[in-house]
Order: C-alpha cells, then structure tokens, then sequence
C-alpha cells in the first residue's frame, strides 16, 4: 500500500509541475458520483484558473440479513479542487487535487450493538484525480481517490478505500 501512495504522490507531482493552466472546457455540470460514496454531484469552476468546487450529497445502506441489524447513512460533502490541463495526453483532460469536507448521519437498525457510538461522523478529505469533458458532447466524466479521516462517531479513523467514478451532463 506503500508503495502505491508513493507513486501517487509522486505521479501527482510530477503532473503538477509539467502541466500548464488554461480556461476549462466547461462551467457547470450535474450528475452522479458511482462508488464510495455514491453520490449525487454538482460541479462549478471558480474562475479561468480551474479552480473547482464540488458539491455531493448521498445515502447508503448497509445490512446483514444474517446478524440482524445494518444501517443506513445519509451525508453531504464540499471540495475545493485544483485543475490542471494534460492537453498534450489528450486534448480537455485535466487532473486535479484538493480537499474538502463532509457529514455523515447515520441511523443503525439494532442500537444494542451501536449504543456506544455517536450517530454523526464528519470527514475530511482529500482528492487527486482525473476530469474529462467528452468532445462536442455535454458529458463530463471523471475518476478519484478521495481518501478520509473520519472524526466521531462509528467509521471514526482513516479511510483509504474511497473513491468514485463520476458522469456529469454539463449545464454551461
């Protein structure tokens, strides 16, 4: 697992360095984050730099027939992301970092097991990923890795495991 942060980091680096900053092919989309969490998206640059933020909202299940009891969770999360273009990879790609923060409220089905825990949980977060506005389409996709820090409540310590693959329909 390391060894994959390493690279990561010194991918993101790398990318960072090299790439240079332009006007972005799109102002706002709208559409769905599929993975941990998923999530419903909006997604606005700030200004000609590419500077982004994003807007997500979700609610997962989850539950084990076997033991009897699961949860259900409801959050809401910002993100401020950095842009940069990789137009000499493929024109109107770009990666991006940043960070942000969530709420989570949970609701547990059986509270015996859960009693100890608090039902909120906030996290902080950060992402490095890749956007891509599809050409003469309004489609956006892209993909993360938003790793966690969760403070309170049941999913309290670091989460590594998250990240979503987004398709958005582009308003302007």
């Amino acid at each position: 697992m390391k060894k994959l942060l390493t690279l990561t980091l010194v991918m993101s680096l790398s990318l960072f360095f090299a790439s240079q900053i332009h006007a972005q092919s799109y102002e706002k989309a709208i559409g769905a984050r599929i993975g941990s969490p998923l999530a419903l998206s909006y997604k606005m640059f700030l200004n000609e730099s590419l500077t982004a933020i994003e807007l997500y909202g979700n609610m997962s299940r989850n539950g084990n027939v076997f033991s009897g009891y699961g949860w259900t969770r409801f959050g809401a999360g910002a993100a401020v992301q950095i842009h940069n273009e990789l137009d000499d990879v493929l024109d109107n790609l770009l990666w991006y970092y940043g960070g942000g923060g969530s709420v989570y409220f949970w609701r547990y089905d059986d509270n015996t097991f859960f009693d100890e825990y608090d039902n909120l949980s906030f996290g902080i977060q950060l992402f490095v990923g890749f956007d891509y506005k599809i050409e003469d389409t309004p489609i956006n996709i892209s993909i993360d890795w938003s790793p966690t820090l969760f403070i309170n409540g049941y999913t309290n310590g670091f989460g590594y495991r998250s990240g979503s693959v987004a398709a958005r329909y582009i308003i302007e």
